[in-house]
């Protein structure tokens, strides 16, 4: 009978015209059926942003030619500890919306906890499929609108990182993300697209290569979107250590492959974990997403702090202000390359 009930309901889900946004083959489209590219911005709405009213911040953001923000949110108790509510998700998603910009909303879980040895645990990918199912009825008149990313970033650097598993660190372990929140979500209703963050810290392209396909297949609706941050992993320059950066090509690889595919983060310079500064070429990182239409969304607005004894501030901040566009080297570097927002296209709902 349990079968059945979910058998039913996702028939009922599939047989309504799309009001949402959903994927096929590698491209993601909105709820227009028009294909959607993402060319866009993180913004630490419950975070350093917060102090700044989102309809300030959100109509910076647009003015930058982005078509799309990617909204850190957290976990409730945190959220509280900040004086925030979920009334204030609500008008960052709107805000967002009334800017004409796609919102995406992440879910960053305990994030002094992101990185370390315990990160690896399931538990996390089970509490945020909890939390999503109880944020449903909050979101859910932004259906047609929101893409929901569910979890930022989990699982440690180790996890994936290798083309190969490691003890206790499996590739395939980006299937857990099924039974623990996507078939959770799904249950409640929810039919739009969820975006999902490959493992080692969302930086690996191997657990999207070789189980992303069969991942998609566990949601009921194969409506997924992966997502990759290009940070310290994704450098130029020959390593000192015992690894190497990855192959910027292998983003092509993974859209050849006919699955769909964000650059959910990523930066011009990162530091690695000697807090040694590292080089990475947005351009050519730019250049072929351009090519392969694979969307990406930039770290960040502004507000980036201190980590480690490393000021990334002046490695990350897009804009010299919240409230108002003034661009960074690192903002500019996004307005001025041929492949940066100058190709970025409104989606089709907001025409």
């Amino acid at each position: 009978m349990k079968f059945l009930t979910i058998t039913v309901l996702i028939a009922s889900m599939l047989n309504a015209s799309f009001a949402w946004f959903y994927t096929s083959g590698n491209k993601l489209f909105d709820s227009n059926k028009k294909e959607f590219i993402a060319r866009g911005i993180n913004v630490a709405s419950a975070d350093w942003d917060a102090k700044f009213k989102p309809s300030v911040v959100m109509k910076a953001i647009a003015q930058t030619g982005a078509n799309s923000v990617r909204i850190l949110w957290l976990k409730d108790d945190e959220i509280k500890s900040k004086g925030l509510n979920d009334n204030n998700l609500v008008d960052a998603i709107q805000q967002a919306i009334n800017n004409k910009l796609v919102p995406i909303v992440h879910l960053w879980m305990d994030s002094g906890k992101i990185g370390d040895n315990n990160w690896d645990k399931r538990d996390y990918l089970r509490e945020a499929g909890r939390w999503w199912v109880s944020k449903i009825n909050l979101l859910k008149k932004f259906e047609d609108k929101l893409l929901i990313n569910v979890l930022n970033e989990w699982s440690t650097w180790r996890k994936g990182r290798a083309l190969n598993d490691q003890a206790g660190h499996k590739l395939s372990d980006i299937l857990w993300y099924a039974e623990d929140a996507i078939i959770p979500i799904r249950k409640t209703g929810w039919r739009g697209t969820l975006v999902i963050d490959s493992l080692a810290m969302a930086q690996s392209p191997h657990p999207i290569l070789q189980f992303g396909q069969q991942l998609i297949n566990k949601d009921p609706l194969k409506n997924l979107i992966f997502s990759i941050h290009a940070y310290a992993d994704w450098r130029d320059e020959t390593p000192n250590n015992n690894y190497t950066p990855y192959d910027k090509y292998l983003l092509a690889s993974i859209v050849k492959k006919n699955i769909p595919l964000m650059l959910g983060e990523f930066s011009d310079k990162h530091p690695d974990s000697h807090k040694v500064e590292k080089y990475i070429n947005a351009h050519k990182l730019l250049k072929i997403c351009q090519e392969n239409r694979i969307g990406w969304l930039a770290w960040s607005w502004k507000g980036n702090g201190v980590v480690n004894g490393v000021d990334l501030s002046k490695m990350l901040d897009i804009s010299y202000n919240h409230d108002k566009l003034s661009f960074t080297a690192w903002g500019n570097l996004l307005k001025n390359d041929p492949n940066g927002f100058r190709t970025s296209v409104k989606s089709s709902m907001f025409a």
